[in-house]
């Protein structure tokens, strides 16, 4: 479980739970900026309380824009700016975090989900993708591919 506290006015995230003992990598699915009340600004400052005698991965993390939508001041979640943002300000926050090993985004393109009933932004379908369901490259997907070409170097 991972829990979310305030310690002398900062935001901490940590895990607290007893499966940890019994693995060898801690697999952690941060939202932090699109669930919740954090601001895509508080990112980058999130402590991460977490053991660092194991390696830590994040194994989904994202946020959801409908392809071809765009609102410059990236205040408007769905919006390619915010999910731009969003990917910077998670990564800003993944470069604080010493024992963070491995990060994927949730999906790379856009899948039916009928269950997302928004009826503008998502209409059937899980918008976390970099891609659009077409195919489409979506802004975020430049600022994690141009990431991942960087640490390969």
């Amino acid at each position: 479980m991972v829990e979310r506290k305030m310690v002398g006015g900062h935001p901490v995230i940590e895990i607290a739970d007893p499966l940890m003992t019994k693995l060898e990598v801690m697999p952690v699915n941060t939202y932090a900026g699109w669930y919740g009340d954090n601001g895509l600004d508080t990112l980058p400052g999130l402590q991460w309380n977490v053991p660092v005698d194991k390696p830590l991965i994040f194994s989904e993390f994202g946020a959801d824009a409908l392809a071809g939508y765009f609102d410059p001041a990236a205040t408007h979640k769905f919006s390619e700016d915010y999910q731009t943002q969003y990917s910077r300000k998670t990564l800003e926050m993944a470069g604080q975090i010493p024992n963070l090993r491995r990060m994927s985004s949730w999906i790379l393109k856009d899948i039916r989900s009928p269950r997302r009933e928004h009826p503008v932004f998502k209409n059937g379908w899980n918008r976390k993708g970099l891609l659009s369901e077409t195919g489409e490259r979506k802004q975020a997907f430049e600022v994690l591919a141009k990431h991942y070409e960087d640490k390969s170097n």
